[in-house]
């Protein structure tokens, strides 16, 4: 599942369960529509979003290469007659007949895994598998866009930073908004809001004064991805009781092996003061 990003209201209990990915033959510039469901709906708003971006753009669709299953109902074809748009599909098992759109899926994947697991390894309690979709979207804008030195290095260096500075967790260009302004996730209300003044933190070097706080990972309960519950605020004060009794057993010990010291030396003493003279007492 995935998650839904909203400004403001009660984060929503729906979810992303996949998306299409549309490759243009000519460009190879490459679209990506996240979908609730796979219904043939859902399919035909993915088709319609495609191509009002591809009008933005000064290109007009007139031929769909596909899959079979949900591009082969009859709504889907329906929906590209009445466009006088040209349907053809690739063969059963066949998916080297459509290797264009089939290699730009995989490569899409295996950035967003990229994306996806680096953010988790360095930040785990805020970020969750559930933000699949716009490392997806994000790694589909950064090929489409993102325009590099020769020497492959952006340019930007990232200033000092000071605690009083808002952490959040960047989802991507918004696609509503100018080019410079990226949708922030507040990880501690859940809600996404368009920013255009911040700071990327590409290595993650200012998480690490809020590793230690459970807050940050609030924004999975709320939209639903775990459930609430009382277990951890349980498992925290179960760790500090732990410890403490773990603190009086081992300050008894300390007592216990303090008073035997306190003992053996009053036995030898005593051994030493009982000794007859011209013997050493054991």
């Amino acid at each position: 599942i995935g998650f839904i990003a909203q400004m403001k209201g009660k984060l929503t209990k729906d979810h992303y369960t996949a998306a299409t990915v549309f490759v243009d033959h000519y460009s190879r510039a490459r679209y990506v529509h996240l979908m609730k469901d796979l219904t043939s709906e859902e399919t035909i708003r993915a088709k319609a979003a495609f191509e009002q971006w591809a009008i933005l753009h000064g290109v007009t669709i007139q031929h769909y290469h596909c899959d079979n299953g949900r591009f082969a109902d009859r709504a889907f074809l329906e929906a590209c007659a009445q466009q006088r748009q040209v349907t053809t599909f690739c063969g059963v098992n066949s998916h080297h007949q459509n290797g264009i759109a089939e290699r730009h899926i995989r490569d899409l994947q295996d950035q967003a895994r990229k994306q996806l697991l680096f953010a988790k390894q360095r930040w785990p309690r805020a970020i969750d598998l559930a933000l699949w979709p716009y490392a997806l979207r994000n790694a589909n804008e950064c090929y489409n866009m993102l325009r590099t030195e020769s020497t492959g290095k952006s340019g930007n260096s990232l200033p000092k930073w000071t605690p009083r500075c808002r952490l959040g967790i960047n989802l991507g260009r918004s696609p509503r908004h100018a080019r410079s302004v990226n949708l922030v996730l507040n990880p501690y209300t859940g809600l996404v809001s368009p920013q255009f003044h911040v700071k990327y933190d590409e290595f993650f070097e200012t998480v690490d004064s809020t590793t230690d706080s459970a807050a940050v990972s609030n924004w999975k309960g709320k939209a639903g991805l775990v459930a609430i519950t009382e277990q951890q605020e349980d498992d925290n004060s179960g760790t500090t009781i732990a410890n403490s009794d773990a603190e009086s057993n081992s300050s008894k010990e300390d007592k216990e092996e303090e008073e035997e010291e306190e003992d053996q030396e009053i036995a030898n003493i005593a051994t030493t003061s009982t000794a007859p003279e011209g013997e050493f007492a054991g």
